[in-house]
């Protein structure tokens, strides 16, 4: 999984800034890079099904729910 952490600090007037529970001036914002898919090869595969493909790209985000259809 691809995520990044940034820090963020929010302000109503641009000089005062909120606090976070640390009792410093910023905030950790975390998002996940989109995925890119560069390659599936094969092309095809049977009808059948079962084909065992591959599936290049970058920032997938693996796990068990993980799946090709």
């Amino acid at each position: 999984m691809a995520e990044t952490s940034v820090e963020v600090k929010i302000s109503m007037n641009g000089v005062d800034f909120s606090a976070n529970e640390f009792g410093d001036n910023s905030m950790q914002f975390g998002y996940q890079h989109q995925a890119e898919v560069l390659s599936v090869s094969p092309s095809f595969g049977s009808v059948s099904g079962n084909t065992e493909i591959t599936v290049s790209g970058s920032n997938f985000e693996f796990g068990e729910e993980l799946s090709c259809r």
